[in-house]
């Protein structure tokens, strides 16, 4: 069986080799979560994985993937093909470089980024570009701030992923997913007016069984408590607060002034730095973790492979 691994940085083993003195911490596939987990399952390992990808790039490079060297070149069976996909940021979109012919991850992140000279990427990135390129991009990033909002980003990229649950399935290839930076929003948190409102309610609605089992650390039951809690002026009462706290853990006191935004479904970031109070390693610039948490997420995951079954 061909373990096939794909996301951001977070999936690549982005800084997770401590640099030398002066210099810049380095990327380790083998080192990162998937390596550790393919170990555990005994299964061949490839990892695909780009910093910085967006979550259609993510999808689009493992279709590619899979259509080249499954269908067309015969290399691999569907059959001895298992997907894990960590999925990126949902702000995360594709530009067309023309200058180098390729797509490029974007986020609107990169504003502060061209105008922050403090910024370990300011001086590296763009630097053999035109001054007239990088004013163009800051007005189309500037312009995306007016034009959409993170509904509209949720939206679209979680539309990516239900593609490729879709894209998979239709081959019957075995496969799991995880959020390694955003989780799900609940439709109770949205704002019911808004254009996507009835949209992502219909997304969830075709997605289904498929998030509870297919997707790592989701806790379907969540949901369904939250909603005994509220009463009809969505005020939360003390006593029904403290049984959801017993019942799931004290991870959920932090968001207890608005339990709408307690997560169903905990990320990679959140296990890290909300739950396990992992801190990030001294030489990391980028907010990344070292290979002892890519261990600890790569046990987490084999036992959801386990009681899910996703593999059977």
């Amino acid at each position: 069986m061909l373990m096939l691994v794909n996301g951001c940085s977070h999936t690549e083993g982005g800084e997770i080799i401590k640099p030398e003195p002066g210099g810049w911490p380095k990327t380790s596939k083998q080192r990162a979560w998937g390596a550790h987990l393919s170990k555990k399952l005994g299964f061949d390992y490839l990892n695909i994985a780009l910093s910085g990808a967006s979550n259609y790039k993510i999808k689009t490079n493992t279709q590619n993937w899979i259509i080249e060297n499954v269908f067309k070149k015969n290399k691999v069976k569907s059959e001895d093909l298992f997907v894990c996909i960590m999925w990126s940021g949902w702000d995360r979109f594709e530009l067309y470089n023309k200058h180098e012919n390729k797509s490029e991850s974007a986020t609107t992140y990169w504003l502060e980024i061209l105008k922050n000279k403090l910024l370990p990427e300011h001086g590296n990135w763009w630097k053999d570009y035109s001054r007239e390129y990088k004013l163009n991009l800051k007005k189309f990033l500037e312009s995306l701030l007016l034009l959409e909002d993170n509904l509209t980003y949720k939206y679209n990229s979680l539309s990516t992923v239900y593609d490729m649950m879709l894209f998979l399935e239709n081959y019957n290839i075995k496969y799991f997913f995880i959020n390694g930076i955003h989780s799900f929003d609940r439709l109770m948190a949205m704002n019911k007016d808004h254009y996507f409102y009835n949209s992502m309610d219909n997304l969830y609605f075709n997605m289904g069984n498929r998030i509870d089992k297919y997707y790592a650390f989701y806790n379907k039951q969540v949901d369904a408590d939250l909603l005994e809690i509220h009463d009809k002026k969505n005020k939360e009462k003390d006593e029904d607060v403290q049984k959801f706290i017993d019942k799931y853990g004290t991870k959920y006191k932090n968001s207890l002034d608005n339990l709408y935004n307690i997560d169903s479904q905990y990320t990679y970031f959140d296990y890290f730095k909300l739950f396990l109070n992992l801190p990030i390693p001294k030489w990391s610039k980028t907010h990344h973790w070292g290979e002892e948490a890519h261990k600890i997420w790569a046990d987490n995951l084999y036992d959801f492979i386990m009681q899910r079954k996703v593999i059977l």
